[in-house]
């Protein structure tokens, strides 16, 4: 039997909320939705396609918040969401998705902490969250010697001085966040600092 297991949709006129019938295709590998102007939510049912390795969607109309359920697509790789409404927090779910080596959130409606769960993705190598409305405090629990960690132009406002002196945690790209306070002097005599 035949099976779709790629639907790539780029740049064209995709209208209408996020198509039910995609449900249906239990043996989706990748899914990219990007560009038109779809609406409605991310639906509930998507952690349902668990032979997901890819999903991208965005600069469209979508709106909603990233159902708990995505946390069930153990086969991820690539997540990336960009250029569009979708709001509320990361769910903590996130951190239950064990292969996910590449995750892209940017120029969205989303917002709060980042969670500590994604301290638990042991195998991610990009975090890209820059243009959002991230607050608080950046997690030192995510996970050690990652590639690139970006989390540029949202509102994080503290960095906990320990990774400075930490040997293998990467300085995340905190640009245009809301930083303040006072460096100690104890932390510029550090390598990371010279670097």
């Amino acid at each position: 039997e035949y099976r779709i297991v790629g639907l790539e949709y780029y740049q064209g006129s995709f209208k209408g909320d996020f198509p039910d019938e995609l449900r249906k295709l239990t043996e989706l590998r990748r899914l990219a939705i990007i560009g038109g102007s779809l609406s409605g939510r991310i639906p509930d049912w998507i952690g349902e396609l668990k032979h997901l390795y890819y999903l991208a969607l965005g600069s469209n109309n979508m709106s909603g918040e990233i159902p708990k359920s995505i946390g069930q697509l153990k086969k991820l790789k690539r997540l990336s969401l960009k250029y569009c409404q979708i709001g509320g927090e990361l769910p903590e779910t996130l951190g239950d998705i064990d292969s996910l080596q590449y995750l892209h959130i940017g120029d969205t409606n989303i917002g709060g902490e980042i969670p500590k769960s994604l301290g638990k993705l042991k195998h991610l190598k990009q975090l890209i969250l820059n243009n959002n409305k991230f607050c608080g405090t950046f997690p030192l629990e995510i996970p050690q010697e990652m590639l690139v960690i970006e989390c540029r132009n949202n509102n994080i406002e503290e960095l906990p001085f320990e990774i400075w002196s930490h040997p293998s945690k990467p300085i995340p790209d905190l640009q245009g966040n809301r930083l303040s306070g006072t460096i100690p002097d104890s932390i510029k005599v550090l390598p990371k600092w010279e670097d």
